[in-house]
């Protein structure tokens, strides 16, 4: 019946850390060999691993299941009737991300060699691999299924009243996806430089970027906003009334991250210069900074 497990290791070999009915878990690993995590009815999975082998994390009646992995070899990600998974994996070898009944399934894998994504009765697909051997992605009833851009310049695509709109753009200089009282907005970008996505009334937004230099999110009664960038320089990602933000950012040098009467902010930042995080009535703040210099959580 607790709310938070916060269990960092740095170098360890093994982390157990089961919870029960519990709302949060937090085990982040560096160099670690096995992390296992079981949250039974919980709401909130994030396990993050660096260079770790491998990652399991079953979730019964979960909502969120946040499991990313650079350089790992295996990911495993079960997840019944939840809605969301997101497993990035990068030069990474297998990726399995079963759903049943879910809503949506994103697993990008870059360099990677099998990526198998069944999903029924489901929305959305999304399954990019660049110099990948096999892609197999079976949908039933699905609705939509991507539109990727290799080395375009631009891509524009307007929205009104619209449900989804998803415009991976690789290589591209700009992108402009605006969408009034849409429900999802996809866009991500590698080495791109600007990427602007205004959504109102919106119920996602996720804008991944890699190597990019500026990222602009606005939502306004949005309930989620996920903007992970590397080696990103800005990132300004503000929310009202929001529920969860979630920024992570990886040897970046500005994060900010305000929330007005938001539940919980989480924005770990590793070799980062700034962090702020100001809460205005919000439950939880949790950010934490390896090798930062400043580190400044406001309640």
């Amino acid at each position: 019946m607790g709310y938070f497990v916060h269990t960092p290791v740095l170098m360890g070999y093994f982390v157990h850390t089961p919870v029960l009915t519990g709302y949060f878990v937090h085990t982040p690993v560096l160099m670690g060999y096995f992390v296992h995590t079981p949250v039974l009815m919980g709401y909130f999975v994030h396990t993050p691993v660096l260079m770790g082998y491998f990652v399991h994390t079953p979730v019964l009646m979960g909502y969120f299941v946040h499991t990313p992995v650079l350089m790992g070899y295996f990911v495993h990600t079960p997840v019944l009737m939840g809605y969301f998974i997101h497993t990035p994996v990068l030069t990474g070898y297998f990726v399995h991300t079963p759903v049943l009944t879910g809503y949506f399934v994103h697993t990008p894998v870059l360099m990677g060699y099998f990526v198998h994504t069944p999903v029924l009765t489901g929305y959305f697909v999304h399954t990019p691999v660049l110099m990948g051997y096999f892609v197999h992605t079976p949908v039933l009833m699905g609705y939509f299924i991507h539109t990727p851009v290799l080395t375009g310049y631009f891509v524009h695509t307007p929205v009104l009243t619209g449900y989804f709109v998803h415009t991976p753009v690789l290589m591209g200089y700009f992108i402009h996806t605006p969408v009034l009282t849409g429900y999802f907005v996809h866009t991500p970008v590698l080495m791109g430089y600007f990427v602007h996505t205004p959504v109102l009334t919106g119920y996602f937004i996720h804008t991944p970027v890699l190597m990019g230099y500026f990222v602009h999110t606005p939502v306004l009664m949005g309930y989620f906003v996920h903007t992970p960038v590397l080696m990103g320089y800005f990132v300004h990602t503000p929310v009202l009334t929001g529920y969860f933000v979630h920024t992570p950012v990886l040897t970046g040098y500005f994060v900010h991250t305000p929330v007005l009467t938001g539940y919980f902010v989480h924005t770990p930042v590793l070799m980062g210069y700034f962090v702020h995080t100001p809460v205005l009535m919000g439950y939880f703040v949790h950010t934490p900074v390896l090798m930062g210099y400043f580190n400044k959580s406001a309640y």
